[in-house]
């Protein structure tokens, strides 16, 4: 009872946080097109390319410290062969099947279910697991993971994902000089249809985000030759994430291998069943839609496991 109501609480909590963090990203991005908005009345257009150039320059700088930001952020820690054996062995593997320098591994000391890649590129990345995914996966499940893993740091998806990330810069400051430099349209308007161009070309990222999700399931299909252990294991841990109503660091969500997301209870049965048959039928039969997902860096659980299984 006691950990049941600690579960709630804790859920309550988290789910304030992330309403904060939601205000608090709309609140920075308003912030920040304002002060750019005012850059672009003093300099004028033609020194509009300073902000452009320091966009530009940030970027950089985030791709080549992102790995030392995650690993503070998360609490990921290298881990050596004599500490996890059976998991550099799995990694291992799995990059020799790639074709890709073996990864160094990392264990993060979270009950969270998840694991992520992270690096700048191929020969320097990094594959971090949370104890509470070793925890709850079985070998194969576990296998399945690495393996999806393994697939973002093969198809360089994190090099992909910062570059792309560059596109809601371009297009705001791109409707700023653009229709900036007519002095008989309304400033107030310029701005607004720049910050409109700019959450228009941060979908289009969170789009290419869930395409790579898609992408990285279906090499880890592939690599283990089973849609099913992959299966089990998104089951497992988007189902624990909501049915205890915990989530990881909101600020490490994209790089994570699953969100949150309620599963019909048919789809349950058929995991714990093993009858890859019953599974399709579940999913077959599971056709919620959301608009929500529209800002979410994964597709909904059952529409990866649709993906999967055909």
């Amino acid at each position: 009872m006691y950990q049941r109501m600690h579960r709630c609480v804790e859920g309550e909590i988290m789910a304030k946080i992330n309403v904060l963090i939601w205000l608090s990203m709309i609140g920075l991005l308003l912030l920040l097109s304002i002060v750019f908005g005012l850059i672009l009345f003093i300099v004028g257009v033609q020194g509009i390319w300073l902000p452009i150039v320091f966009s530009f320059a940030a970027i950089g700088i985030q791709w080549y410290l992102g790995p030392i930001i995650v690993k503070f952020v998360s609490g990921a820690r290298e881990v050596s062969e004599n500490e996890a054996s059976e998991l550099h062995k799995m990694i291992e593997e799995l990059a020799a099947h790639a074709g890709i320098p073996k990864p160094k591994v990392c264990i993060v000391p979270n009950r969270t279910p998840n694991a992520f890649a992270f690096g700048r590129t191929q020969g320097d990345s990094y594959v971090a697991v949370h104890t509470g995914l070793l925890q709850m996966l079985n070998k194969d499940e576990v296998r399945g993971v690495l393996a999806h893993e393994i697939g973002h740091i093969k198809h360089r998806d994190v090099t992909i994902i910062t570059m792309a990330s560059v596109l809601p810069v371009v297009l705001y400051w791109g409707t700023i000089i653009a229709f900036g430099r007519n002095d008989d349209r309304s400033p107030l308007a310029v701005w607004l249809g720049a910050v409109l161009a700019q959450f228009v070309g941060q979908l289009a990222v969170l789009w290419l985000s869930r395409e790579r999700e898609f992408a990285a399931d279906a090499y880890a299909k592939e690599a283990t030759r089973s849609p099913l252990p992959l299966a089990r294991a998104l089951v497992k841990i988007s189902y624990t994430l909501s049915a205890t109503n915990t989530e990881a660091s909101p600020s490490m969500k994209a790089f994570y291998i699953g969100e949150a997301d309620e599963i019909p209870p048919e789809i349950l049965e058929a995991i714990g069943s093993g009858d890859s048959k019953r599974l399709k039928e579940a999913i077959e039969h599971d056709d919620r839609t959301g608009i929500l997902e529209l800002f979410s860096t994964h597709p909904r659980t059952s529409k990866r496991l649709k993906a999967l299984l055909k």
